[in-house]
């Protein structure tokens, strides 16, 4: 699941996968993002630190408390990478990526957190 409230590089995203073969879920927001969550049980969380309707953390939070197995979760920020880090490398099974990034770097980030298998991210 891609959760990323720039359109465009939330299809970029999405786009890349697809095309690596993964099976995709977007969101534009926290309330899409649990949602969506609760609907198709994703692999793997693409996450954005900032977006409308609460940040990645409360948005982690969240997703802990309605999925049943916690997913590997990629948090992507442009935000200051101490107050970013500070809380997600608290956080079991989490990755972290500054923006801006290139995008073969989240593909291999993907690729290593699911560990080669095409499930749905």
């Amino acid at each position: 699941m891609v959760v990323e409230d720039e359109p465009v590089l939330r299809a970029a995203i999405a786009h890349r996968l697809q095309w690596e073969g993964y099976a995709v879920i977007e969101a534009v927001d926290a309330v899409g993002a649990t949602t969506a969550a609760r609907e198709h049980r994703p692999d793997l969380v693409i996450l954005d630190y900032l977006m409308p309707g609460g940040d990645g953390s409360e948005v982690f939070r969240r997703l802990q408390r309605i999925l049943c197995s916690m997913p590997p979760v990629i948090f992507m920020s442009g935000l200051a990478l101490d107050r970013v880090l500070a809380e997600t490398l608290q956080l079991k099974d989490v990755r972290f990526l500054m923006k801006p990034f290139d995008v073969t770097k989240l593909v291999d980030c993907v690729h290593r957190a699911l560990d080669g298998s095409s499930a749905a991210v």
